[in-house]
């Protein structure tokens, strides 16, 4: 889990299937001495993580990624330029899975796009 730890989120807003989150990230984070040294990138798989993590926190559920359909990397985050995010995801329940879209971007400034299924765990 990288909530609060690689990431922390300032404020958040849910509304119907939509969600909103501000998120600061932690540019101290051990992930960065070796992504990359005196060079730091958020990796992707954090990235995909971070939008598992702020979805199944409005939710309040467990949930586990089952298929990506469409994952773009458009731009490289390096904390220290880029401390802050913005995650816009929008989601649907079909057939017991929960469709996705979200956007990284942050002043107009696109990062990552998705396009993904997750289901809920125990």
């Amino acid at each position: 889990m990288l909530l609060n730890s690689f990431y922390t989120i300032l404020n958040s807003n849910t509304d119907d299937s939509t969600v909103s989150a501000e998120v600061e990230l932690n540019g101290d984070h051990e992930i960065f001495s070796g992504h990359f040294p005196n060079i730091p990138v958020v990796p992707g798989v954090c990235q995909i993580q971070m939008t598992k993590e702020i979805l199944a926190n409005e939710l309040n559920k467990k949930l586990r990624l089952t298929r990506a359909n469409n994952i773009k990397f458009l731009a490289i985050i390096n904390p220290n330029e880029n401390k802050n995010l913005q995650f816009d995801l929008k989601y649907s329940e079909e057939d017991g899975q929960i469709k996705t879209q979200n956007v990284i971007s942050y002043d107009g400034k696109v990062f990552f796009k998705f396009k993904g299924y997750f289901v809920e765990t125990d």
